[in-house]
């Protein structure tokens, strides 16, 4: 997915051109970590970030899986030892809709960058991975993502309905910037895990792309999210 004649890829390349796959992913994840002139319009100062005290709860509860989801429900609710993103704990689409909008895990990031405690990275990451592990990308209708029949799907394609509709995916698309930036410097972040998170991170920007919503604030939002992805992610063809 990458164009690695892109400025400042020249290792990258020579690597992957030789067959060495796994010093190629580590020559990328030092040219993110050296990468200068980009951020996003949250984060112009790396070393300025503030936490409030509601966000600072949410990345700790977060560690426990206790995620906060959507104001209208002020407390976490709890998915399990073993996350369970299909968990419906109140039957309101809207729950379930804003699981996957992930809100914690930007609270989880500047929590990192403002105490150094590797336990908020570590559980990023292996958070960010269950996520993909447990929630395939299945195409269907676009019809489908806004709920407005009685839908025969079934088990992974119904659960698309919920992680994959575009709008959430543009969030998704939007915030992971973020979360790159907080997160790029930890241990954690290592390079088979950079692999990962740029496979995915072209997965969601590719489903936007091909299920804009037709008008609405929805469609303005999704443009303006593709453009996040374009500017932040300029390495990709």
């Amino acid at each position: 997915h990458l164009d690695l004649d892109y400025p400042g890829l020249e290792e990258v390349k020579s690597h992957y051109m030789e067959g060495k796959s796994e010093e190629a992913a580590s020559a990328l994840l030092e040219y993110y970590r050296r990468r200068t002139g980009i951020r996003t319009p949250e984060i112009t100062d790396i070393s300025k970030v503030k936490i409030s005290k509601e966000h600072q709860k949410w990345a700790d509860d977060a560690l426990e899986h206790k995620f906060f989801v959507m104001d209208a429900y002020k407390e976490p609710f709890h998915y399990g030892d073993d996350i369970n993103w299909r968990y419906w704990p109140v039957q309101d689409n809207e729950l379930r809709w804003q699981l996957h909008r992930q809100k914690w895990f930007i609270p989880m990031g500047k929590a990192y960058r403002i105490s150094g405690d590797e336990k908020y990275a570590i559980e990023w990451t292996k958070q960010y991975v269950d996520w993909i592990r447990k929630n395939p990308l299945v195409v269907i209708s676009k019809d489908e993502y806004e709920i407005l029949n009685n839908s025969a799907l079934k088990e992974d394609a119904e659960n698309a309905r919920w992680a994959w509709r575009p709008l959430e995916t543009s969030t998704r698309l939007q915030d992971q910037t973020q979360q790159f930036q907080l997160f790029i410097t930890s241990p954690a972040f290592t390079a088979d895990f950079l692999t990962e998170f740029l496979v995915n991170y072209h997965r969601h920007a590719e489903h936007v792309i091909g299920n804009y919503s037709e008008h609405g604030n929805h469609l303005l939002f999704q443009a303006q999210r593709m453009l996040y992805a374009g500017t932040f992610f300029p390495e990709f063809k």
